[in-house]
């Protein structure tokens, strides 16, 4: 019979009750002394997908934590340099105040409110910027400039590591001004946008050529210490110098995803990234190797990825593939919720009037809708729906129906014809606003209310629009997106409404034509997806998604398949929307798309008892 140690390498450790320093590696028994019980450490970590960035960029740096980050500046693939500054809220991003002095390949150090950058490139620079969670104010340069560097500590207790043009000098930061520190055993630049730890207790590893080793500073020198696994630069690092995480670099000829995991003694090969990435930022979290985050870089200059070691199951908010329309789509819209959905109307020829349901996984045909309803914009449910106007090659009319789940009752009319409209609320108490008139095809800024029975004029919005979307209800809703034609301006900005005045609101991270794709049975949880985001019709299909929470828009995972024209279930949740049809390219789509939430599955583990 072969004994533990003959299975493991390891011997059954006697300890006290308080075990949390003790831990060799995961799954490791241990004797309690206190319960007199045989006990198991057990620790379950994998990487999940995070939203993507409002912004692809490389050689980002990075601050706070896996709930609250920052990602500074950065190189564009444009390519330009960025002073761009966005906020993670663990969910998604967010636009945050822009640099003073753009830079990338450069340091950063504290938190998403109290955050520090120096630094970069291009050329070599000696800046220094403070950040209060709103915007950045220069603060006093380096000794020496320099890019290619490492950061880590806190706003006024930080370290400048390394890198191209000083490549083994440590400089301190004291809140005000930086001071000598000690000189690293082995120059290197590239170590990565992050470092490990405090001011005087900090851990660097990796850099320029490969570099395996690590070493450790105690506030006044650095020392030689056991070497990662695989030598890499410019990794994306978390942690403290007894507790961290090694992910991601370039090994040479190719990205890695390779992911280390120290305990103070040993470097031990944990599960990969998702995506093999370098020059990426990640969060300066001192709290140990348990939850980390990577974001941008070579490789995956969108992507974010987050660490959690949690016996529970973490499965990252997705859209997935749901049942396609019957025959392609563009110009529709929609009504219900992601598991009763309607699609009806269209621009495609032999669609204007078709009448689909969706049920969660497949789409039925009904009744046809008693006008031809292009561009049109819905509200309400799967059996009390609204088609408000719509129209095509120019041609606006000012119809309106009323769906029972069955058939369709025209309405009286609105006061005004639009197309391309916004439309939000229910059956009996709606909103129109915005889109094209007809004659003489002018872009509307005017707002109507439905209550069952017919259309009134409200208070007109603050700017003209086409192409916006809506969501909410008719006392609290919010516009976005749209174009102003023919001028060809396309808008950023919302709009939020209280029943009677239109009040400007945040901008959306992405210039857009929504074309209907807009969804939320709230104003608090608004979805904008997909769209338009170039003045050429044809260009740029986006498939950027955006959450809106009434105060800042929220970046998403995005879609599969990029579509401009398509429409929305119009009563999504923060956790459950539906995307189908529209427009990509030349081509019209049937996909359907369906977005699921983060959901965590609470795991459990057991003692072996002792007998």
């Amino acid at each position: 019979m072969s004994t533990y140690e003959n299975l493991k390498g390891l011997k059954v450790k006697y300890l006290s009750a308080d075990t949390s320093g003790d831990r060799a590696q995961e799954g490791e028994l241990f004797y309690n002394s206190s319960d007199f019980k045989l006990k198991s450490h057990i620790a379950v970590g994998a990487w999940s997908a995070g939203s993507i960035l409002t912004t692809a960029r490389t050689a980002t740096a990075g601050a706070g934590t896996q709930t609250a980050a920052l990602a500074i500046g950065g190189y564009l693939p444009a390519p330009s340099t960025s002073a761009l500054t966005e906020e993670y809220n663990g969910v998604g991003w967010s636009s945050g105040g822009s640099l003073n002095v753009v830079s990338y390949s450069h340091g950063a150090a504290g938190t998403q409110t109290a955050g520090l950058e120096f630094a970069g490139g291009p050329p070599n620079k000696a800046t220094t910027e403070e950040y209060d969670g709103s915007s950045w104010t220069e603060s006093g340069d380096l000794a020496n400039a320099r890019r290619d560097t490492c950061g880590t500590g806190t706003q006024t207790a930080a370290l400048c590591i390394g890198g191209t043009g000083d490549t083994d000098a440590t400089e301190e930061y004291g809140g005000d001004s930086w001071t000598s520190g000690g000189n690293l055993n082995t120059a290197r630049p590239k170590s990565g946008g992050s470092g490990l730890g405090l001011q005087t207790a900090a851990l660097l590893a990796g850099g320029s050529s490969y570099q395996a080793n690590v070493e450790a500073y105690n506030g006044t020198s650095w020392t030689e210490g056991a070497n990662l696994n695989t030598g890499r630069e410019a990794v994306g690092s978390s942690g403290n110098q007894g507790s961290a995480l090694i992910f991601g670099g370039y090994v040479p000829g190719a990205s890695s995803a390779l992911v280390e995991s120290w305990d103070g003694t040993t470097w031990s090969e944990i599960q990969n990234l998702t995506t093999a990435r370098y020059e990426l930022g990640s969060g300066v979290d001192s709290t140990g190797n348990t939850t980390a985050i990577g974001f941008a870089g070579t490789g995956g200059a969108a992507l974010t990825e987050e660490w959690n070691v949690s016996t529970n199951s973490i499965t990252a908010g997705a859209w997935a593939s749901g049942g396609n329309l019957p025959a392609v789509n563009n110009g529709l819209a929609g009504a219900g919720t992601q598991t009763a959905a309607l699609a009806f109307g269209s621009r495609t020829p032999g669609q204007t009037q078709k009448t689909n349901e969706y049920n969660g996984s497949s789409w039925t045909a009904s009744n046809d809708i008693n006008y031809a309803a292009g561009n049109s914009a819905g509200l309400g449910t799967q059996t009390a729906a609204v088609s408000i106007g719509g129209g095509d090659g120019g041609a606006s009319n000012n119809a309106s129906s009323s769906y029972n789940g069955t058939s369709w009752t025209s309405n009286n009319t609105l006061n005004g014809a639009r197309s391309l409209a916004g439309g939000a609320g229910t059956d009996a108490a709606g909103l129109a606003n915005g889109g094209f008139a007809n004659p003489p095809g002018a872009v509307l800024n005017t707002s109507e209310h439905w209550d069952s029975t017919s259309w009134t004029t409200s208070n007109n919005m603050n700017t003209a629009r086409m192409g916006c979307s809506s969501a909410g209800t008719q006392a609290n809703a919010v516009t976005f997106g749209g174009i102003d034609y023919p001028a060809g301006t396309y808008y950023a900005n919302a709009e939020d409404y209280n029943g009677s005045t239109w009040t400007n609101g945040s901008s959306m991270n992405a210039v857009r034509n929504m074309y209907n794709g807009g969804d939320g049975v709230a104003a608090s949880a608004a979805w904008a997806i997909g769209g338009d985001a170039s003045s050429n019709p044809l260009g740029s299909d986006t498939t950027f998604v955006e959450l809106y929470n009434e105060t800042v828009w929220v970046t998403q995972p995005p879609l599969a398949t990029g579509r401009r024209s398509g429409a929305t279930s119009k009563h999504g949740t923060s956790s459950a929307t539906l995307f189908f049809g529209g427009r990509n390219g030349n081509s019209d789509k049937n996909l359907t798309e369906e977005f699921t939430g983060e959901t965590v599955a609470t795991g459990s583990a057991k003692s072996i008892d002792f007998d």
